[in-house]
Protein backbone atom coordinates (compact mmCIF):
# COMPACT_ATOMS: atom_id res chain seq x y z
CA UNK A 1 0.00 0.00 0.00
CA UNK A 2 1.33 3.34 -0.77
CA UNK A 3 0.45 6.87 1.13
CA UNK A 4 0.88 10.72 0.15
CA UNK A 5 2.68 13.34 2.21
CA UNK A 6 4.23 16.73 2.11
CA UNK A 7 6.95 18.36 3.33
CA UNK A 8 5.97 19.93 6.39
CA UNK A 9 8.55 22.82 5.31
CA UNK A 10 7.99 23.48 1.39
CA UNK A 11 4.71 21.43 1.25
CA UNK A 12 6.43 19.35 -1.66
CA UNK A 13 4.42 16.43 -2.44
CA UNK A 14 5.06 12.86 -2.77
CA UNK A 15 4.21 9.11 -2.54
CA UNK A 16 6.29 5.80 -0.60
CA UNK A 17 5.71 2.99 0.49
CA UNK A 18 3.65 2.06 3.57
CA UNK A 19 7.17 -0.08 5.09
CA UNK A 20 8.60 3.51 5.18
CA UNK A 21 5.88 4.36 7.94
CA UNK A 22 8.46 5.59 11.01
CA UNK A 23 11.56 6.21 9.20
CA UNK A 24 13.48 9.67 9.02
CA UNK A 25 12.72 11.06 5.46
CA UNK A 26 14.84 14.36 4.11
CA UNK A 27 13.14 16.86 1.42
CA UNK A 28 15.16 16.90 -1.90
CA UNK A 29 14.01 20.79 -1.85
CA UNK A 30 14.82 22.37 1.72
CA UNK A 31 16.56 19.22 2.90
CA UNK A 32 13.98 19.71 6.05
CA UNK A 33 14.07 16.10 7.62
CA UNK A 34 11.36 14.83 9.41
CA UNK A 35 9.88 11.26 10.29
CA UNK A 36 7.20 9.06 8.43
CA UNK A 37 3.59 9.14 10.64
CA UNK A 38 1.15 6.92 10.00
CA UNK A 39 -1.63 8.34 8.27
CA UNK A 40 -4.23 6.64 9.66
CA UNK A 41 -3.20 7.64 13.39
CA UNK A 42 -1.27 11.07 12.54
CA UNK A 43 -4.04 12.61 9.94
CA UNK A 44 -3.92 14.79 7.18
CA UNK A 45 -0.24 15.96 8.13
CA UNK A 46 1.85 12.82 7.28
CA UNK A 47 4.92 12.58 5.58
CA UNK A 48 6.65 9.50 3.65
CA UNK A 49 9.83 8.92 1.38
CA UNK A 50 9.00 9.30 -2.40
CA UNK A 51 9.44 6.22 -4.34
CA UNK A 52 7.25 7.06 -7.40
CA UNK A 53 4.81 4.57 -8.36
CA UNK A 54 5.25 5.19 -11.92
CA UNK A 55 7.79 6.02 -13.81
CA UNK A 56 9.09 9.39 -14.00
CA UNK A 57 9.85 11.49 -16.83
CA UNK A 58 14.17 11.52 -17.12
CA UNK A 59 16.05 14.49 -18.98
CA UNK A 60 18.30 14.08 -21.36
CA UNK A 61 21.57 14.97 -20.05
CA UNK A 62 24.72 16.82 -22.25
CA UNK A 63 26.65 13.45 -21.51
CA UNK A 64 23.80 11.30 -22.54
CA UNK A 65 20.37 10.20 -23.68
CA UNK A 66 17.89 7.68 -22.46
CA UNK A 67 13.68 7.49 -22.50
CA UNK A 68 12.00 9.47 -20.66
CA UNK A 69 9.44 8.31 -17.55
CA UNK A 70 5.87 9.72 -17.13
CA UNK A 71 5.58 11.52 -13.45
CA UNK A 72 7.23 13.90 -11.38
CA UNK A 73 10.56 13.64 -10.05
CA UNK A 74 10.93 12.55 -6.70
CA UNK A 75 11.67 15.12 -3.75
CA UNK A 76 12.54 13.01 -1.21
CA UNK A 77 15.59 10.67 -0.26
CA UNK A 78 15.87 8.76 2.76
CA UNK A 79 18.21 10.07 5.50
CA UNK A 80 21.94 8.06 5.71
CA UNK A 81 20.76 6.51 9.04
CA UNK A 82 18.03 4.99 7.52
CA UNK A 83 18.33 1.46 5.61
CA UNK A 84 15.27 -0.26 3.38
CA UNK A 85 12.95 -2.10 4.56
CA UNK A 86 13.74 -6.02 3.58
CA UNK A 87 17.47 -4.95 3.69
CA UNK A 88 19.05 -7.07 6.80
CA UNK A 89 21.31 -4.84 8.66
CA UNK A 90 25.14 -5.18 8.39
CA UNK A 91 27.02 -6.51 11.73
CA UNK A 92 29.69 -4.08 12.77
CA UNK A 93 32.84 -6.22 11.56
CA UNK A 94 35.08 -6.30 14.26
CA UNK A 95 38.60 -4.87 14.00
CA UNK A 96 41.50 -6.21 14.21
CA UNK A 97 43.89 -6.72 16.59
CA UNK A 98 46.98 -4.93 16.38
CA UNK A 99 49.95 -7.17 16.17
CA UNK A 100 51.87 -6.68 19.47
CA UNK A 101 55.48 -5.62 18.32
CA UNK A 102 58.69 -5.22 19.92
CA UNK A 103 59.55 -2.49 21.87
CA UNK A 104 62.65 -1.23 22.47
CA UNK A 105 62.60 -3.30 26.23
CA UNK A 106 62.71 -6.51 23.65
CA UNK A 107 64.98 -5.90 21.13
CA UNK A 108 66.45 -8.45 19.04
CA UNK A 109 69.77 -8.27 20.03
CA UNK A 110 70.83 -7.82 23.39
CA UNK A 111 72.49 -4.64 22.73
CA UNK A 112 73.09 -3.55 26.49
CA UNK A 113 74.68 -6.87 27.54
CA UNK A 114 76.96 -6.79 24.81
CA UNK A 115 78.04 -3.54 25.76
CA UNK A 116 78.13 -4.14 29.46
CA UNK A 117 80.39 -7.11 28.46
CA UNK A 118 82.88 -5.03 26.25
CA UNK A 119 82.92 -2.37 28.71
CA UNK A 120 84.37 -4.91 31.18
CA UNK A 121 86.55 -6.15 28.97
CA UNK A 122 88.01 -3.04 28.22
CA UNK A 123 88.25 -2.17 31.71
CA UNK A 124 89.87 -5.01 32.47
CA UNK A 125 92.66 -4.57 29.72
CA UNK A 126 93.22 -1.62 31.06
CA UNK A 127 94.09 -2.30 34.54
CA UNK A 128 96.01 -5.06 33.64
CA UNK A 129 98.41 -2.35 31.08
CA UNK A 130 98.22 0.16 34.74
CA UNK A 131 99.63 -3.00 36.67
CA UNK A 132 101.53 -4.85 34.50
CA UNK A 133 102.99 -2.97 31.78
CA UNK A 134 106.41 -1.15 31.58
CA UNK A 135 105.31 2.58 32.51
CA UNK A 136 101.31 1.19 32.62
CA UNK A 137 100.19 4.03 34.43
CA UNK A 138 101.25 6.18 31.50
CA UNK A 139 100.03 3.74 28.85
CA UNK A 140 96.60 2.74 30.91
CA UNK A 141 96.07 6.98 30.23
CA UNK A 142 97.28 7.36 27.24
CA UNK A 143 94.73 4.12 26.19
CA UNK A 144 91.69 5.64 28.14
CA UNK A 145 92.25 9.63 26.61
CA UNK A 146 92.65 7.66 23.17
CA UNK A 147 89.24 5.53 23.74
CA UNK A 148 86.91 8.59 25.33
CA UNK A 149 88.38 10.90 22.48
CA UNK A 150 87.39 8.34 19.93
CA UNK A 151 84.18 8.16 21.79
CA UNK A 152 83.11 12.05 21.78
CA UNK A 153 83.86 12.24 18.40
CA UNK A 154 81.26 9.26 17.29
CA UNK A 155 78.55 10.96 19.68
CA UNK A 156 79.11 14.28 18.32
CA UNK A 157 79.17 13.61 14.48
CA UNK A 158 76.52 10.88 15.21
CA UNK A 159 74.02 13.24 16.27
CA UNK A 160 75.17 15.34 13.67
CA UNK A 161 74.45 13.21 11.04
CA UNK A 162 70.80 12.77 12.48
CA UNK A 163 70.22 16.45 12.62
CA UNK A 164 71.46 16.39 9.07
CA UNK A 165 69.48 13.75 7.77
CA UNK A 166 66.06 16.10 9.50
CA UNK A 167 67.34 19.22 8.13
CA UNK A 168 70.69 21.12 6.44
CA UNK A 169 69.56 23.93 8.86
CA UNK A 170 69.36 21.74 11.97
CA UNK A 171 72.66 20.16 11.45
CA UNK A 172 75.14 23.30 10.30
CA UNK A 173 72.97 24.91 13.80
CA UNK A 174 74.06 21.42 15.75
CA UNK A 175 77.94 21.30 14.43
CA UNK A 176 78.27 25.13 15.45
CA UNK A 177 75.86 26.37 17.99
CA UNK A 178 76.75 24.18 21.55
CA UNK A 179 73.27 26.13 23.09
CA UNK A 180 71.45 24.77 20.10
CA UNK A 181 73.21 21.28 20.39
CA UNK A 182 71.95 20.62 23.52
CA UNK A 183 68.12 22.06 22.78
CA UNK A 184 68.37 19.57 19.94
CA UNK A 185 69.22 16.71 21.83
CA UNK A 186 66.36 17.71 24.21
CA UNK A 187 63.84 17.76 21.70
CA UNK A 188 64.70 14.46 20.45
CA UNK A 189 65.68 12.67 22.99
CA UNK A 190 64.76 9.36 21.82
CA UNK A 191 67.17 9.12 18.88
CA UNK A 192 69.64 11.17 20.51
CA UNK A 193 70.42 9.23 23.58
CA UNK A 194 72.71 7.08 22.63
CA UNK A 195 75.18 9.80 21.30
CA UNK A 196 74.59 11.44 23.95
CA UNK A 197 75.32 8.72 26.04
CA UNK A 198 78.60 7.99 23.76
CA UNK A 199 79.58 11.38 24.30
CA UNK A 200 79.05 11.37 28.28
CA UNK A 201 81.50 7.99 28.04
CA UNK A 202 83.89 9.42 26.40
CA UNK A 203 84.37 12.57 28.34
CA UNK A 204 84.62 10.58 31.51
CA UNK A 205 87.23 8.05 29.98
CA UNK A 206 89.42 10.87 29.06
CA UNK A 207 89.17 12.75 32.11
CA UNK A 208 90.29 9.65 34.03
CA UNK A 209 92.91 9.28 31.24
CA UNK A 210 94.48 13.29 31.81
CA UNK A 211 94.18 12.40 35.25
CA UNK A 212 96.69 8.47 35.00
CA UNK A 213 98.93 10.55 32.80
CA UNK A 214 99.24 13.36 35.29
CA UNK A 215 100.26 10.97 38.38
CA UNK A 216 103.01 9.03 36.02
CA UNK A 217 104.60 12.04 35.26
CA UNK A 218 104.49 13.33 38.47
CA UNK A 219 105.51 9.79 40.18
CA UNK A 220 108.59 10.23 37.26
CA UNK A 221 109.69 13.20 38.42
CA UNK A 222 109.15 12.28 41.49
Amino acid sequence: MRISFACPSCNAGGSADAAYIGREVRCRQCNTRFAIRDPEASGPDVYALEEPEAPAPRRVGASGGGEGRSGPEAVFVPARTDERPGRPRRAKEASPRPRPRRGRDAPDIPWARWLARGAAAFLAIVGGIALLAPNGLWLAGCTLMAAGGLFVLIGHFGGAYVAFTEDFVHGFFYLTFPLYTAYYIATNWDDMWVFFACSTAGAGLASVGITLVEHAAAAAAG
